[in-house]
């Protein structure tokens, strides 16, 4: 009987350091888990916060792009107007095309009329100046 004891002691001591180690090891894994928590409800405090900065960021670029769409549908107007402009120094551009050619033809024709023409404006020139000289120097 004193086997039987002494089986039931062994037993019994094997299951007491069974349970120790047990009771050892959950004691880890509650210490663990309850990092983790903390970690976790750290985790969704930045999250929260993230995403609140992130909305205001998303709301600033709609604004954004809302303002950039509005200033280049105003700007449409000075677009059209420059090619507008753009069209008119072409028409103004062929037309001195057509007067310079127009000219060259017929100061080809008749060189010596062009020279009086010349000398003639040259002299009411010259006589334009010394009168706006003498206006001058009287005032």
């Amino acid at each position: 009987m004193e086997l039987v004891y002494i089986g039931a002691l062994i037993i019994s001591i094997a299951f007491a350091i069974l349970t120790f180690y047990i009771v050892k090891t959950l004691n880890g894994v509650t210490r663990t888990i309850t990092s983790l928590d903390q970690s976790l409800a750290e985790v969704e405090s930045r999250m929260n916060d993230i995403t609140i900065e992130s909305e205001q960021i998303i709301q600033k670029a709609h604004h954004l792009a809302d303002d950039v769409e509005h200033k280049v549908h105003s700007t449409n107007g000075l677009f059209d107007a420059l090619h507008d402009v753009g069209d008119s120094v072409d028409n103004i551009q062929q037309s001195l095309d057509k007067a310079s050619t127009n000219f060259s033809a017929h100061s080809n024709q008749n060189p010596e009329k062009l020279k009086r023409y010349v000398r003639w404006s040259e002299t009411a020139l010259t006589l334009y100046q010394s009168y706006r000289k003498t206006k001058k120097n009287y005032t």
